[in-house]
């Protein structure tokens, strides 16, 4: 009703061309600002559509997506296909990132990745009609007004002006604006009227207001006689925040920031209690789940968390309703009840024993060896696949990967008898995305706080995840060692498939890696040992033969490692063909000048300018090495054919949309344009990864333009065989004779 109030009519305008019908989806990050749009297109002249909030959306959403996401994104399909069989065009912003004071925070990254993935559905007429215009909605007012009429099509542009559209925005924006305000103003008079207890409905905007995904739980509580408020509602107030600035400071997403600060303000309004509503499977939601429980146990507040799919009965939901509503109403204020909750991270070295992740064996030793070089003493973190199934306890839909590092720690500590309180967990991990990568070392602690017995006394060091913020020295002897890890992975990869006496090239790469670590340790001449390493590769004796080839992409975390991916090169090799990938220094190659444009793009000169001038004088370097591993691997560059941008634009990518899941596109062009034997790509990934399943849905589309198989596989922590899908793959695979070894 607020948001109706005052609303302009078609009448109001003196446009004519309404004939033009303008599709808004009631979903994802649009629903939020739905009434902003729905004005702005009227103002504009134009007819603006709103797709129905009636049920069998998300059923239709299953029929064409591509992988097996979370409600929302799976309904936001159904959304654009209804649409665009009803509209001439779907508007739906592309929103990255909101900034506050230089603070960004990310929405998640199935929000980033929503218009690409619908755009690259075979055999739907969708991409052709979405308007995406990239918006900050804390920008300027002049820069948004600049990017809604430069992403306009032609046709549009004929029938309004730059001016117009800068004016209908202003007027939308502004009574979008005092609408908000009003929706404050009626929480703070209406808050405590019905002499009972109130509800806040904390959680993302297309899940609580959205009533085919609510389940009608607002409903409900009025049925019940119980006052409700979205969360928006709730006016922020910083004298009333202490938690939730340690917590929002960790949490690098939008609505996980709101989520924190209006928990905090819930626990300590009296008489107004919290139900947290999410949607099952939202990786970033089971990160802040967390930090909501630990403010309201804080508190002595008690809470009711609901996750939501579109396949229970909203009955279903109606005993934990009424129970938690009996509890809020017997509950009596006793005040603070537990030790405030504190999660310190760490920037800077101490003298203590520092751990870890070696989610690549090689390149985690030689890592170590560079830590070792510097005088700091380290452990590799364990990792068994017990280890990985029993963190599967300690997990509520986080990445895999954190709840099995914190087992491994515990392993590690245990194991060699080490003081907790003098460990440090290592995790490079702060970088600028919407992966869940910069929450693993505040979950990382939080699990360790729960295992206990001591453990909760280790501390976590944060570094960026491309070690910038290392002393000099230690940064480049890392560099080294990716660069070492890389040229020795893919020597081993062309040379052990061929070997004639099985197990040598296994011998030369145990001694390769002995030797290298002693070249750190010794500071010996990386160069003169590795010319020596290509010589005893070189001395192995091969079988000349043109092997099939298959590639490997896919998650950080799995795609070197054995221990995660069930020893894949080992299935591989052991069907006759031969493995490629593209190894982390080559990720880095191949993505530097996405990394670098959008730098340029957006401003960010000083980032460029840095990043640019010591990834030039890094690479210098390691083209040593790579001349001298030549013999072997022959031209060893990772390169494209084209502009990194140009395959972006052709899957309908910005260089916004930075992760995994863009570096795998660009990984999959490159092993098609170098590898002439490539039979097909396996894309894999573990349980609860976003990435992965963008990956895959996108990658329906990319085999069908490469003529190459991509195969997926996610690695759920259980022992079960999941590369046994690769059989009837690995089958068909065929030996074909002559050389492909480069003459030496």
């Amino acid at each position: 009703e607020i948001f109706s109030t005052g609303i302009v009519s078609k009448e109001d305008g003196d446009k004519a061309h309404t004939s033009t019908v303008i599709g808004l989806p009631r979903t994802l990050t649009l629903l939020e600002y739905l009434p902003l749009w729905e004005l702005f297109f009227k103002l504009l002249g134009f007819e603006p559509v709103i797709s129905g909030a009636e049920s069998g959306l998300s059923q239709l959403g299953r029929e064409i997506r591509g992988a097996e996401y979370c409600t929302p994104i799976t309904e936001f399909h159904g959304h654009m296909k209804v649409l665009a069989g009803q509209t001439d065009w779907i508007f739906f912003p592309q929103m990255f990132e909101t900034t506050e004071e230089d603070n960004k925070k990310y929405y998640c990254y199935y929000s980033h990745f929503a218009v690409p993935v619908v755009c690259n559905i075979l055999g739907q007429d969708v991409a052709d009609k979405v308007i995406s215009p990239l918006l900050n909605m804390n920008d300027l007012p002049d820069d948004i007004i600049r990017e809604l009429y430069l992403s306009l099509p032609d046709v549009l542009k004929e029938q309004t002006s730059f001016k117009q559209v800068a004016e209908s925005f202003r007027l939308a924006r502004d009574w979008f604006g005092e609408r908000k305000r009003d929706l404050q103003a009626f929480f703070a008079d209406q808050l405590g009227e019905a002499n009972d207890i109130s509800v806040a409905l904390l959680g993302r905007p297309y899940m609580i207001l959205n009533p085919q995904l609510n389940q009608g739980i607002p409903e409900k509580l009025s049925e019940k006689g119980i006052q409700s408020f979205f969360m928006d509602m709730i006016p922020e107030d910083e004298t009333r925040l202490d938690l939730a600035h340690d917590f929002a400071k960790m949490n690098h997403w939008h609505y996980g920031h709101e989520i924190i600060k209006k928990a905090e303000i819930v626990a300590r309004t009296p008489g107004l209690f919290p139900i947290f509503i999410t949607a099952f499977k939202c990786s970033p939601d089971s990160f802040i789940m967390a930090y909501f429980k630990q403010i309201m146990d804080y508190y002595g507040k008690p809470y009711l968390i609901l996750q939501l799919d579109d396949h229970s009965a909203s009955e279903g939901y109606d005993t934990r309703i009424e129970a938690a509503i009996e509890t809020f109403r017997g509950h009596q204020d006793a005040g603070i009840q537990s030790a405030r909750p504190s999660i310190q991270l760490k920037r800077e070295f101490e003298d203590k024993v520092y751990l870890l992740a070696a989610y690549d064996q090689l390149q985690a030793r030689l890592v170590q060896a560079a830590f070792q070089h510097a005088g700091i003493e380290t452990r590799l973190v364990a990792q068994t696949p017990d280890i990985i199934t029993r963190g599967l306890q300690y997990n509520d839909g986080q990445c895999l990967p954190i709840s099995s590092i914190s087992l491994g720690i515990q392993e590690v500590i245990e194991t060699e008898g080490l003081d907790p309180k003098q460990v440090v967990y290592f995790s490079n991990t702060d970088v600028d995305l919407a992966c869940n990568l910069p929450q693993y070392p505040v979950m990382i602690k939080q699990v360790l706080e729960k295992l206990g017995n001591g453990l909760e006394e280790v501390d976590v060091l944060v570094a960026r995840f491309l070690p910038t913020d290392l002393p000099i020295e230690l940064m480049y002897n890392i560099y080294m060692a990716y660069v070492l890890t890389g040229l020795i992975q893919k020597m081993t990869h062309r040379i052990r498939p061929r070997e004639r006496n099985q197990g040598q090239t296994n011998q030369v790469l145990e001694r390769s890696t002995e030797r290298l670590i002693e070249c750190y340790v010794k500071d010996l001449s990386k160069e003169t040992v590795f010319q020596e390493i290509v010589q005893d590769y070189q001395a192995i004796e091969v079988q000349s033969l043109c092997l099939p080839q298959v590639g490997i992409v896919g998650d950080l975390f799995v795609r070197d490692n054995d221990t995660y991916n069930q020893h894949l090169v080992d299935v591989i090799e052991g069907a006759g063909a031969e493995v490629v990938t593209v190894p982390f220094i080559d990720s880095i190659g191949l993505y530097a000048d996405v990394l670098f444009r959008a730098q340029w793009v957006y401003g960010r000169y000083l980032d460029l300018l840095t990043n640019k001038v010591l990834f030039n004088a890094l690479n210098l370097f390691g083209s040593r090495l790579r001349e001298i591993a030549k013999p072997i691997l022959g031209p060893s560059d990772c390169r494209l054919q084209h502009s990194p941008e140009s395959y972006l634009k052709d899957y309908h990518l910005e260089l916004k949309h930075g992760g995994e899941t863009t570096e795998n596109l660009l990984k999959v062009f490159y092993l098609k344009e170098t590898y002439g034997h490539l039979k097909f790509i396996i894309n894999v990934n573990p349980i609860f990864c976003c990435p992965g399943l963008i990956s895959e849905a996108i990658y329906k589309r990319v085999e069908n333009d490469i003529d190459i198989p991509i195969l997926s596989i996610l690695y759920d922590g259980t022992q079960a065989d999941k590369n046994s899908v690769l059989k009837p793959y690995l089958h068909y695979l065929r030996e074909e004779p002559s050389s492909s070894l480069p003459q030496t």
